[in-house]
């Protein structure tokens, strides 16, 4: 197997089209079609079928893709490595973050920790399944997530399902982040019931967010916030915390860098949910030293039960 069709296949599968693949790769519409009926002689099952709109993945040419554009991928790094000069080397990592504020000083550390001149982070900030969906098409190479109990079960059968594992951080209870200025936020501990007039913000809600409307916190459901705010995006989330009587559910580890912003983090009163941090990656994948430095930093700065 060559190197050369899995390029050419992973450029197929993106372009949707042999055509339009032949034209980025500047090869003939012929030879990519020999090369991907030869591959598929190899692999003893079809990887591309026609449709209307070009071609698609069968169901196995797209799990056989993801492991296509991963050598792709580490091979290209090899081979960036090997020319650039070291004092012109550059590094980039993408991570997808889901329901978890990360502090600023890791990010600080992040910089710190490497040697290349130029550095690129790409710090993806969404929902949980879309977070694992990025990591199981290569858009992220890593996820850092939170998730209560009855999430993670789900979250574990997908996981299984598109290949990929995760590693457990820490566990805490679930807590609830409002404005410092906010009357509750001069109790020990806030009882859900007290929060039933203040308005309940939320990123955009996907399969695992509805499980939580299974969940009972002291008899209070998520249906029985009658005012509700949905942001796609932390800081506005923040900017919105500290100047309305809004709250979100959330967790310790984000408790320092929201009380730079004067939001406090409070214990929720006869709630007995546990809230995970873990990180997923793709199976059988070696990780980047990008990845491996912002693990271990994520370790450092979050990594305790």
């Amino acid at each position: 197997m060559e190197l050369r069709t899995l390029r050419y296949l992973v450029e197929i599968a993106e372009e949707k089209s042999i055509n339009r693949a032949a034209e980025k790769l500047y090869v003939s519409q012929p030879t990519l079609s020999r090369a991907i009926q030869a591959l598929e002689r190899e692999l003893g099952f079809a990887v591309l079928e026609r449709t209307n709109h070009g071609v698609s993945l069968t169901t196995l040419g797209e799990r056989f893709y993801y492991y296509a554009k991963s050598v792709v991928g580490q091979l290209e790094a090899i081979e960036k490595l090997r020319a650039d000069r070291q004092e012109d080397t550059r590094s980039r990592l993408s991570v997808s973050v889901a329901k978890l504020i990360l502090k600023d000083d890791m990010m600080l550390q992040y910089r710190t920790a490497l040697s290349a001149a130029h550095a690129e982070l790409i710090l993806l900030e969404t929902t949980q399944e879309e977070a694992v969906l990025n990591v199981a098409s290569l858009r992220s190479e890593i996820g850092v997530i939170t998730a209560n109990s009855l999430q993670l079960q789900a979250i574990r059968r997908l996981l299984e399902i598109k290949e990929l594992e995760l590693e457990l951080l820490a566990e805490c209870p679930l807590c609830v982040h409002l404005s410092a200025d906010h009357p509750l936020a001069a109790q020990k501990e806030i009882a859900p019931r007290d929060m039933l007039d203040c308005v309940y913000m939320h990123l955009p809600y996907d399969y695992f967010a509805n499980l939580n409307y299974m969940n009972q916190m002291d008899g209070v459901q998520l249906s029985d916030f009658k005012r509700t705010i949905t942001i796609n995006n932390y800081h506005a989330m923040i900017n919105m915390l500290k100047h309305t009587d809004a709250f979100i559910f959330g967790n310790r580890w984000q408790a320092d860098e929201l009380r730079k912003g004067s939001v406090a983090t409070l214990p929720l009163e006869g709630v007995d949910i546990a809230v995970s941090l873990f990180w997923v990656k793709r199976k059988k994948e070696l990780l980047s030293a990008e990845a491996l430095c912002f693990l271990d930093l994520l370790r450092k700065n979050y990594g305790f039960m």
